[in-house]
């Protein structure tokens, strides 16, 4: 990652779901804090490999808005955060993780995001597509979790044993 460009590239890692979130329990956080961690643990690895090591990078990454604790739909505000990736103990990492993402969930911008979208939804598209490629160059990966669905699902009769959104 020496340069900055469009180009997407996707690694899938499956952990069983109720190990990774037992852990993130016993660490005192979420299921996202650890999935966070491993991503920026992972992405540190990649560089110091290539002896390039970095102290953090900036992930994109979508946060809940949703208040009502509902299944249904979607309520999310995309956002960017600098997150350590220098930490090789992962316990430390988490703990590190844990706090970025605490802070930026907690920005009071969040809040005002949709009133936002109102408005952006009236400006020209070639000024919102200029805005929009300006906060991606800005991005080193994205992250996100997705909800599972908590019944069994079947595509021509084959169950699913697992989904990657992309």
């Amino acid at each position: 990652w020496t340069e900055r460009s469009l180009r997407r590239h996707i690694e899938v890692l499956h952990v069983p779901f109720d190990d990774a979130k037992a852990a993130a329990k016993a660490l005192g956080g979420s299921l996202n804090d650890l999935f966070v961690a491993a991503a920026a643990g992972g992405a540190g690895a990649v560089h110091r490999a290539a002896g390039l090591p970095v102290a953090e990078l900036r992930i994109s990454m979508p946060v809940s808005t949703r208040k009502d604790g509902s299944a249904g739909g979607n309520a999310f505000t995309p956002t960017r955060v600098l997150v350590p990736v220098d930490v090789e103990d992962p316990v430390e990492r988490f703990g590190a993780v844990r706090e970025r993402l605490a802070a930026t969930k907690g920005e009071r911008a969040l809040s005002i995001i949709d009133g936002f979208a109102g408005v952006a939804n009236l400006l020209p598209t070639s000024l919102l597509v200029r805005v929009a490629r300006q906060q991606v160059e800005t991005v080193d990966f994205a992250v996100s979790n997705v909800r599972g669905a908590p019944f069994p699902l079947f595509i021509g009769g084959a169950r699913i044993e697992a989904t990657y959104p992309v």
